[in-house]
């Protein structure tokens, strides 16, 4: 089912229904995303109560491009009123989006870490309690696909249903997580997330001034 799923949404990505932009449209609608840096713009054309028709253009991942022809196919040819009736649920079973927040993940939950990760050697155990209150969760059907490109997802909660950690080992640095470290911190014990990465950067840092130091010598 997993490569079913991918499959789709590369035929959306490289086949494209729906797309380019139209000549004073009804209506047009754009948006982006300045942190992963998708941008999308919808035109739409209205006729007798329906979208007409509707065009997406844009720029951006496989998964928001994709997304945009999924939903640009599913609605034209509908009336407004149902259009306007799709709820968030209803999107997300378009693009057969499964365990990404329909309810929010709140308080408390074990994580297992990944022996000789980075993770593993910041905490120092192999196995964590931290602190949750989201609702997005990291999509699975992608994670044969992000690993083969080289990202090391190090912390699973135990039933391996959710991914918390994920990492760089070619980074100086580079460690993203689900919860939220902060609401374990304190001025004085910082939390081990806080502290390794600004021992890093000291480290890289010092590395730099070292190198500096010795070419000028050199």
């Amino acid at each position: 089912m997993d490569d079913l799923f991918r499959d789709h949404i590369l035929d959306h990505y490289r086949h494209p229904r729906c797309h380019g932009t139209i000549d004073k449209p009804d209506a047009r609608v754009e948006d982006a995303n300045p942190l992963c840096g998708d941008k999308l713009r919808m035109d739409f054309r209205f006729a007798d109560g329906r979208v007409a028709e509707v065009k997406f253009s844009g720029t951006g991942c496989s998964i928001s491009q994709a997304s945009a022809s999924m939903i640009c196919e599913a609605i034209e040819g509908k009336t407004l009123d149902e259009v306007k009736a799709l709820t968030r649920q209803d999107v997300l079973d378009l693009l057969g989006v499964d365990d990404l927040g329909g309810t929010m993940r709140l308080g408390s939950y074990t994580c297992e870490l990944k022996p000789g990760s980075r993770a593993a050697a910041i905490y120092g155990t192999s196995e964590i309690r931290e602190r949750h209150r989201h609702r997005y969760e990291f999509n699975q059907a992608y994670l044969k696909t992000v690993e083969d490109h080289g990202l090391v997802v190090s912390g699973k909660t135990p039933d391996g249903k959710f991914v918390e950690i994920a990492e760089l080992p070619d980074h100086p640095w580079f460690l993203a997580v689900q919860y939220h470290p902060e609401f374990k911190s304190k001025p004085l014990k910082p939390h081990p997330l806080f502290a390794g990465f600004v021992e890093a950067s000291y480290a890289h840092k010092t590395a730099q001034r070292h190198h500096v130091t010795a070419s000028v010598v050199g």
